[in-house]
């Protein structure tokens, strides 16, 4: 129970744009070609740079520091 309550955690830290693309990304790669599933993946990650928390994780790495995440997608 302990393993599974830190990986919540993780979870729970983690940049809810980013994961909801990457859900995105895994489900449609059962039905996808490669050619349309690398064109998905190169568009969720145009769209995950264009977020807040892209540019937090980028300025807590600089600044050696843990990221703070505020779940936004970009405006």
């Amino acid at each position: 129970m302990a393993q599974a309550h830190a990986l919540c955690a993780r979870f729970a830290a983690a940049p809810a744009v980013a994961l909801a693309l990457i859900k995105r990304v895994l489900d449609d790669s059962w039905s996808n070609d490669l050619d349309t599933q690398l064109e998905l993946e190169r568009d969720s990650q145009h769209e995950a740079s264009l977020s807040p928390d892209y540019a937090e994780g980028v300025h807590a790495f600089l600044q050696k520091r843990p990221p703070v995440f505020i779940d936004r997608r970009a405006t």
